[in-house]
């Protein structure tokens, strides 16, 4: 359902996409790092040169209907 949302909603073509475990990512690269639920924040180190954010957004597997509306919320707080 994510590809099928991203596809639909955005005009992105995710499904060549593999999604990647955040510990084991250069997190040093980034200026901000995202953490869309709590489990995610407490197992990733966090380089000081990157501003934090946890947004505890739900995850929506498991419940088709609401990927649209969560990839709203994420997309609202990207604005903000």
């Amino acid at each position: 359902m994510a590809i099928k949302t991203l596809s639909e909603e955005y005009g992105i073509d995710a499904s060549g996409y593999m999604p990647s475990d955040a510990r084991y990512i250069g997190l040093s690269s980034y200026d901000l790092i995202v953490a869309l639920d709590g489990d995610v924040a407490e197992v990733i180190e966090i380089p000081s040169c990157a501003r934090f954010e946890s947004w505890m957004v739900d995850d929506p597997y498991g419940r088709p209907d609401e990927y649209i509306a969560c990839s709203r919320l994420i997309v609202q707080k990207l604005k903000d």
